[in-house]
């Protein structure tokens, strides 16, 4: 036994000998000379400063979602300020760059589905429609538009529901809907948008009318409204959008669907039930440039492929 804590400790004794000895050898080789013993010094200065001076805020204009600064501009940027204008942006400008940037990059996501399912599923699954934002006739608005779609829509399904299935009659049904009883026009979005700072207690962006975002897919579509987004501490948090299939093939699940979803949207305002799980949108950070870190190629990815297939 004796001999056993013996050969052990005696081991113990020859690592740490052996480690004294490369760490011995390693300082000699590092700082073996007088210009090696400077250069080490002026690394060690280099370090200490960067430390001291050097930080990283948000910036998510930039690959990585963030720059070095120095300290200076690293206080200025917790004061508010957006570095790239040395300015601070009132919180309406804020939230319009914001958003305007979430639709872009929303429109090119879209885009790139539409093109990828249509590569890999067949044409079929490409859109009818050019993708993008439209507003709907001027006697529609943010009051009536739901009761408006809805006449419109039974007007011309009924006629088409009381046939035999023919692509052709719905496809006349669905041009007739959309240009001349919506009236649709393409339009940039921004130019409608609006920053409500007291909706039912909640801060939110949204369009001064009812606006059409016609979707990857056949007939798909997004009826967006004056809540298309809701801010909480400088995030985008939610926000609400309408599903409509022009398609005339499921009036009865569409229309039911959002007519809850109106009444869903409505309660949870009202009663500031903001259930992240109910929104549209993923929590999206914003700098204070207005810049949001919404990773088109990441939600390209995640949403391409079509349920159950």
């Amino acid at each position: 036994m004796k001999d056993i804590f013996y050969n052990f400790f005696y081991a113990c004794f020859k690592l740490l000998h052996n480690f004294k000895l490369q760490i011995k050898h390693l300082f000699k080789m590092l700082f073996d000379s007088k210009f090696k013993k400077i250069c080490w010094i002026i690394f060690a200065v280099v370090i200490i400063l960067c430390v001291s001076f050097i930080r990283t805020v948000p910036n998510y204009s930039k690959k990585y979602g963030f720059e070095i600064v120095h300290l200076w501009d690293y206080n200025k940027y917790n004061q508010g300020y957006c570095l790239a204008e040395n300015k601070i942006l009132d919180k309406e400008e804020l939230y319009k760059r914001a958003i305007g940037e979430y639709l872009d990059k929303q429109l090119k996501i879209d885009k790139m589905i539409d093109e990828w399912r249509a590569d890999n599923y067949g044409s079929r699954w490409k859109s009818e429609m050019e993708i993008g934002y439209y507003e709907l006739d001027s006697e529609i608005n943010l009051n009536n538009w739901l009761e408006k779609i809805k006449n419109y829509y039974m007007d011309l399904y009924i006629p088409v529901e009381n046939t035999d299935y023919d692509l052709n009659i719905r496809e006349k049904a669905t041009s007739k809907l959309l240009f001349e009883k919506l009236k649709i026009i393409k339009i940039n979005p921004m130019k409608y948008i609006n920053i409500n700072f007291n909706n039912f207690g909640n801060i939110t962006a949204g369009f001064d009318k009812p606006i059409l975002f016609v979707t990857y897919g056949l007939w798909n579509s997004k009826i967006l409204l004056d809540n298309v987004a809701i801010f909480e501490n400088d995030k985008l948090v939610g926000g609400y959008k309408f599903y409509f299939d022009y398609s005339f093939s499921k009036y009865n699940n569409f229309m039911r669907d959002i007519f809850y979803d109106k009444e869903k949207e409505k309660y949870e305002l009202e009663k500031s039930k903001l259930v992240k799980s109910n929104k549209s949108y993923p929590n999206v950070k914003i700098d204070n440039c207005g810049n949001i870190n919404y990773d088109i190629e990441n939600e390209f990815i995640m949403a391409r492929e079509a349920k159950g297939g």
